[in-house]
């Protein structure tokens, strides 16, 4: 199975050494991040160093070692689903499609999200961290 990572989750991983940060290594080769919304992390860098204590070269250091372990849907992929994704998002949150569409290169994916309203689409599985851990743990127990 393929998880394409939203940008917050990405974030919480970069702020905090946490058990999402631990997922994201331990489920490594399949995380993905759509390529076009590392600008979103970009963005938020100054928050994200603030909030973390950190400085710049720290959290580069932290950005370049959590993303060996995530790899990146190419926008050129994403593209061919991109109005899909649209027009599928465009009344619930329009600048969330890049998710759906980074999914739709892979039959199967899900989408890992802290974002409540992604679970209003119903063309993707969607779930937050403690969903994940839920999963993960019931896998555990197998």
């Amino acid at each position: 199975m393929i998880i394409i990572l939203d940008s917050n989750v990405i974030i919480a991983a970069l702020i905090k050494d946490s058990i999402t940060r631990k997922i994201i290594i331990d489920l490594h080769p399949h995380i993905y991040f759509p390529e076009e919304m590392s600008k979103e992390i970009k963005k938020y860098k100054d928050i994200i160093k603030k909030k973390a204590k950190i400085n710049e070269q720290q959290f580069l250091e932290a950005y370049q070692k959590l993303f060996k372990y995530i790899k990146t849907v190419p926008n050129d992929d994403i593209l061919k689903y991109k109005e899909k994704a649209q027009r599928i998002m465009q009344e619930i949150d329009p600048k969330d499609h890049l998710l759906i569409a980074a999914s739709f290169c892979f039959p199967d994916s899900v989408i890992w999200s802290n974002d409540p309203h992604l679970k209003m689409q119903t063309k993707v599985n969607t779930f937050t961290t403690l969903e994940i851990i839920k999963k993960i743990k019931m896998f555990l127990e197998k």
